[in-house]
């Protein structure tokens, strides 16, 4: 089971997408703690036309499901 952590305020974390089942998904996912509030943080590379790399980023509130372990984490 995914260790669980708190987020402390003003901070957040980005883990690779080890799920990016299409080009489309985010190449970074995390969570983070602004303003008091909990964000869902997604994450992908690009590139400017002038060849500069940069993320591009989105914030989302959680889902219900976000936090919860997944059928292959469940013990029984």
């Amino acid at each position: 089971m995914a260790q669980q952590y708190e987020v402390k305020p003003e901070t957040g974390s980005l883990f690779k997408n080890k799920e990016k089942s299409k080009p489309t998904a985010p190449d970074l996912t995390g969570n983070c703690k602004v303003g008091g509030k909990e964000w869902r943080v997604a994450a992908w590379m690009n590139e400017s036309k002038k060849g500069v790399k940069y993320y591009s980023l989105k914030f989302s509130e959680p889902q219900a499901g976000d936090s919860a372990p997944k059928d292959d984490d469940l013990p029984f």
